[in-house]
Parts: structure tokens; C-alpha cells; sequence
């Protein structure tokens, strides 16, 4: 492993924070702990990371997709693995009309 990431509210634990700096020191591995004012809410940034795949074109993932909590993450890329051909999508405003409708 070369690199530890700590996110979510977790790493806004200052005792996590220092444990896994000195660890990460001690074993030669890169910590990376956002800053605490990200630290906070794990819904924003789930919705920050979406925002940024929607932006790069990865379509949604299959209604079949099985889902496992407890899996390691082994890898994390904001680039979709097979990216599909960017497509605009809009977003119906509060009213319900498409943005730009009279």
C-alpha cells in the first residue's frame, strides 16, 4: 500500500487524524485526510464525487449492481474504467420545466 485515505466524518477525529499521520509516517506510506471542513458530512461528499462523474460523462451504474458495504477499496478513479460517450443532461428546475422553458 502506498497511500492511506481517510475521509468522511472519521477524519474529523484530530486522535484518527495524528494516528494515521504518525503510521503512515512511520511506514512510509502518503496519508491524505481532506481538510477538517470537508470532513463533516459524508453525504456531501458522496454528492460532490456524483456531481464529478456526472461532469466527466460516466453513465449510472446497472440496477443490478450488487452492493457490499464491507469491501475493501482497491481502487478509486474519477475517470469512468470505460467511459461512455459524453452526453448533456439537464435537470428539471424546482417547477418541474425543463431550464430555458417558457
Amino acid at each position: 500500500m502506498k497511500t492511506l485515505i481517510v475521509v468522511g466524518g472519521v477524519a474529523a477525529n484530530s486522535r484518527v487524524r495524528g494516528l494515521a499521520e504518525r503510521r503512515c509516517a512511520a511506514a512510509g506510506i502518503e496519508p491524505r485526510v481532506p481538510p477538517m471542513t470537508l470532513c463533516t458530512d459524508d453525504g456531501a461528499m458522496i454528492a460532490a464525487v456524483g456531481d464529478l462523474l456526472v461532469r466527466s460523462g460516466a453513465g449510472p451504474a446497472p440496477l443490478d449492481v450488487s452492493i457490499d458495504p464491507s469491501a475493501p477499496l482497491e481502487h478509486a478513479s474519477l475517470t469512468p474504467l470505460s467511459a461512455p460517450p459524453a452526453r448533456a443532461a439537464r435537470c428539471p428546475s424546482p417547477s418541474g420545466r425543463s431550464p430555458g422553458a417558457a
